[in-house]
């Protein structure tokens, strides 16, 4: 049985909120949505380009990310990249990496 784009979407958008600690009702209101879009689209119902460009941009996700066409990156493949940077940049990423990390602990994602 094939996974439907919209079911992507319904996991993926569930799951993004999640991490965030966020209902879907509290990011509607953010972007502006009337009450219950995207309680439907999380439902099944098929998401508009718009909105899915208007979530990719609040997620900081790409679209196709949202919809399965493309799938999150496997930890081999981030440590492949990282192999095969050159020694300034892995310096750069670490640094990154531990901003981040700071960033992220203290909201307790």
């Amino acid at each position: 049985m094939e996974t439907s784009p919209n079911t992507f979407f319904q996991e993926r958008f569930l799951e993004l909120a999640t991490i965030i600690q966020k209902r879907p009702e509290e990011i509607e209101r953010e972007l502006g949505y009337s009450n219950g879009v995207l309680s439907n689209l999380s439902k099944g119902e098929n998401p508009p380009e718009e909105v899915l460009k208007e979530l990719g941009n609040y997620f900081k996700v790409s679209p196709d990310y949202l919809t399965g066409k493309i799938r999150p990156a496997s930890e081999e493949s981030i440590e492949s990249y990282f192999e095969s940077l050159s020694p300034y940049y892995k310096a750069k990423m670490f640094s990154l990496c531990q901003n981040w990390s700071h960033k992220y602990s203290s909201k307790n994602y």
